[in-house]
């Protein structure tokens, strides 16, 4: 039913839907936002380091990241896809606890690692050339799991992603 603008009908109608999509829009990003998978990095000795991640695909994916989770799992992390090869830049604002971060080409091979980054932190950090992906995981992974520059990536196999709508 067409209800025009001048219409006191009109303005109850449209500003409640307004309002319900901006919350949803501003909400924070929860883990049922992203597909997941499971990420093996193949290290020079041992077993592979295995990781269950998040996959942040979209442009609003990676703006969100891991900004206002409370904590992440020892083995979980987030993988940004870039969808191309671009410097990537990271930063640690509104992300309450330390990282490393793993930068990856799109051939699969580790070429840039940073460690321990400062949770709330604005500097940027960025790959030193192009690369596609970077895994985000507890800070002291790097270290603890022995992962290194040139280490082999096996992609994550996703699994399907159950969208949180309005209402339901």
């Amino acid at each position: 039913m067409y209800y025009p603008a001048s219409s006191g009908l009109f303005w109850q109608r449209i500003i409640p839907a307004a309002m319900v999509l901006l919350v949803c829009l501003c909400s924070p990003a929860s883990a049922s936002d992203f597909r997941t998978g499971i990420l093996k990095i193949i290290r020079q000795s041992g077993p592979p380091a295995v990781f269950s991640v998040e996959i942040a695909e979209s442009l609003n994916q990676r703006l969100r990241g891991l900004a206002y989770r409370e904590d992440i799992a020892e083995n979980h992390g987030m993988l940004f896809d870039f969808e191309e090869d671009t410097v990537m830049s990271m930063w640690m604002k509104n992300v309450p606890f330390p990282l490393d971060m793993v930068f990856i080409n799109r051939e699969g091979v580790i070429f840039h690692i940073v460690r321990n980054t400062e949770p709330y932190s604005e500097t940027v950090h960025s790959s030193p050339w192009p690369g596609r992906f970077v895994l985000c995981v507890p800070a002291g992974s790097v270290s603890r799991l022995g992962i290194a520059l040139l280490n082999s990536v096996k992609w994550p196999k996703r699994t399907p992603v159950t969208r949180r709508y309005c209402g339901g």
